[in-house]
């Protein structure tokens, strides 16, 4: 089974959402971007968990855009989950039997909706229900069965850890303890009690808890009189071996058996998943539920970033059809080890949320793998950025802060240059046009090239690609030199050249080999591509002493209509 569509309608700021899904997802946006927005919408549909107070909702819960009584005018809050890929399970196929749409490959279709209540006569303000259906017919309710069938467990961003565990209505422990309890054969259970009776008995005859029993009770009839005696007992445990499995406690560190009262926060948490993992384990085993769905907010809280990228990794690569994850997040560690085709990116537009799912982009199977090496080796920078710079290498990398304007600040408009190490953009664009991003492409102009590898042939490939006017590429953000970077930089300006000289001349040479570049530099005869030559083998080296010597660099005009493309 895989969550394959999810769409929302008036709610909150999801005025309008429809993402595709690939089962699980991870959820990426900047802070008030509808994150925890978007997993409350997904648990009116499908938490059995939720209470029928907590799915009626009220004004507040409308999009700011119908207006302050969104009620009042009779708005509906719908939000839809599709589901496919479960025709081969007659388990599934079973519990969805009331939910199935129309067309082909099966599909089921469970909506949420909280609406004027039909068929009454009320003359003021609607009466405002709430229902769940199945399908395309809304009378086709879906009770609280099904979604039993279909498992959904909240872990909430703000969660008290410690609480759940010592909760036992709330404890993920707590299936465990049962199941251990309800397997113990009479034997079994006979052995433990005379153990308990045993050790109690042990306990209660060391002299000072005797006397303390004693004085114990003894105060307790001097308040409330023989007739009212509390008649109370030092114990270790009662002795009734099903309620002293059901109260094991969880200890950590082996053999010093700490207690999870001093454990840290970021050990409780892997814990805490740990026993999620085997609880949705056992109900999936035992048949109890048909299919899982977890949904974590901000699951990096408290761990480090080595536990978090190791924790997740095995965590949501651990998917199938009969379990799915959704996780929001800030954390690049975890994005970075995750299925790149499972990212889902919010962005804030006004008073509403727009949402773009990787999974829409058109890539193949290679250069999915390829692009989740490429986010992982540089920390899903890729991801995080509101404006993307694509570059071909470091030295492009390190250039092209100090190529800008200077009112034009990187950080303050969001903008990362990433270096691909290559000049195969195109996966690139791709996805990044399916999250959102904006971006702008700097390529060489390679006009030495040979046919169909220079920088025109390069971007009229991409705009083929990508359906677009090839000859008009710098319309949809590709741009590309004369030479090279170095070289167009060297020829854009005088200043350009001599601090690109001086630079060069800051590094050890020979005498005669500085004399020589003193003596090109002077001839006024040295061009771009020439000065190229010297730097060829140090192109990164050289980048990072050129901008630590002259921070701003006059632009090559193809370079400023990049900028000007990115940051209009």
């Amino acid at each position: 089974m895989r969550l394959s569509r999810f769409t929302v309608s008036n709610f909150r700021n999801l005025r309008t959402l429809d993402i595709t899904l690939d089962g699980g997802a991870v959820v990426v946006g900047e802070n008030s971007s509808g994150k925890s927005n978007l997993l409350y919408a997904l648990r009116l549909v499908l938490d059995p968990g939720m209470s029928g107070q907590q799915r009626t909702l009220t004004n507040e819960d409308f999009s700011e855009s119908l207006g302050s009584e969104p009620m009042a005018n009779g708005h509906i809050i719908s939000i839809s989950v599709e589901i496919d890929h479960f025709d081969t399970d007659a388990g599934l196929l079973a519990t969805l039997r009331d939910a199935l749409i129309s067309g082909s490959p099966m599909k089921a279709r469970l909506t949420y909706q909280f609406r004027p209540r039909q068929n009454t006569n009320s003359q003021s303000a609607p009466v405002y229900e709430w229902i769940i259906y199945g399908g395309d017919d809304e009378n086709q309710r879906i009770g609280g069965e099904l979604r039993n069938y279909l498992y959904h467990e909240h872990m909430h961003a703000l969660r008290d850890v410690r609480s759940d565990l010592a909760s036992w209505r709330r404890s993920p422990l707590r299936p465990v303890l049962e199941e251990i309890s309800r397997t113990a054969t009479a034997t079994d259970l006979d052995r433990v009690k005379i153990a308990l009776e045993d050790a109690n008995s042990a306990i209660r005859n060391l002299p000072g808890v005797k006397d303390a029993g004693v004085d114990i009770a003894g105060h307790s009839q001097l308040l409330v009189g023989p007739i009212h005696s509390l008649d109370p007992t030092l114990d270790i445990t009662p002795a009734d071996p099903a309620r002293t499995l059901r109260s094991l406690q969880l200890f950590i560190d082996g053999a010093s058996q700490r207690s999870l009262g001093s454990a840290s926060l970021g050990s409780l948490n892997v814990l805490y998943l740990a026993l999620l993992q085997l609880k949705i384990e056992r109900l999936l085993d035992n048949r109890e539920i048909e299919h899982a769905l977890i949904t974590i907010e901000e699951p990096e809280a408290h761990l480090h970033v080595h536990l978090q990228r190791r924790t997740f990794e095995g965590l949501l690569r651990s998917d199938s059809d009969k379990r799915s994850t959704i996780v929001t997040t800030h954390s690049p560690h975890i994005v970075s080890v995750v299925n790149p085709k499972s990212l889902v990116i919010l962005r804030n537009a006004n008073i509403e949320t727009e949402a773009f799912a990787a999974a829409t982009a058109d890539l193949s199977k290679t250069e999915w793998d390829d692009l989740g090496r490429y986010l992982d080796a540089t920390r899903s920078e890729l991801v995080f950025a509101r404006r993307v710079l694509l570059v071909e290498g470091f030295a492009e990398q390190v250039l092209a802060a100090s190529l800008a304007d200077a009112n034009i600040n990187f950080d303050e408009h969001g903008v990362t240059v990433c270096a691909i190490h290559g000049t195969h953009f195109l996966s690139y664009i791709k996805f990044l046009r399916a999250i959102g991003t904006p971006y702008a492409v700097i390529t060489d102009g390679d006009p030495s090239a040979g046919t169909g590898k220079t920088g025109a042939d390069r971007a009229r490939k991409i705009a083929v690609a990508l359906g677009e006017d090839p000859n008009l590429p710098e319309s949809f953000g590709v741009f590309y030199g004369v030479e090279t970077l170095e070289a167009d930089l060297y020829d854009t300006s005088d200043n350009n050249a001599t601090a690109m000289m001086d630079a060069l001349l800051s590094f050890k040479w020979s005498a005669a080999k500085a004399k020589g570049f003193r003596d090109s530099r002077d001839s006024g005869n040295l061009r771009g591509s020439d000065f190229v030559g010297y730097v060829k083998k140090m192109k990164g080296r050289f980048a990072q002493r050129l901008t630590a010597q002259c921070p701003r660099l006059d632009a090559p005009e193809y370079v400023t209509r990049a900028l000007s493309h990115l940051i209009p």
